[in-house]
């Protein structure tokens, strides 16, 4: 595999994960969609989680990545709102997992 900056940032969203107790299973998930070689249906295979306990550090690194939002929300569901705040609301758009579940059409 190319190490390129879109690898580099993959890894840096799969550390993220495992600091915050995420499986390895679920990392390899995650991987494979971060990627894009899963889609969205993966979503659901996630092993649900409490994210809410994570560091000021973990929060700030986790709210700059968008589509690493589906993969923290798949796991935790609502206990991700800590990682990303008020956030969520205003870029629902681009959180599809949310949008399904929040905002049908």
């Amino acid at each position: 595999m190319t190490i390129n900056a879109d690898n580099q940032q993959i890894s840096k969203m799969i550390a993220l994960l495992t600091k915050l107790g995420v499986s390895a299973q679920d990392c390899e998930l995650a991987k494979k969609y971060l990627n894009g070689d899963a889609g969205d249906e993966v979503l659901d295979q996630f092993e649900r989680k409490d994210l809410s306990g994570g560091t000021r550090q973990i929060y700030d690194d986790a709210k700059k990545i968008v589509r690493f939002f589906n993969v923290v929300y798949a796991i935790g569901q609502g206990s991700c709102h800590s990682l990303f705040w008020y956030n969520a609301i205003d870029r629902a758009e681009e959180y599809e997992l949310y949008k399904r579940k929040y905002c049908p059409r």
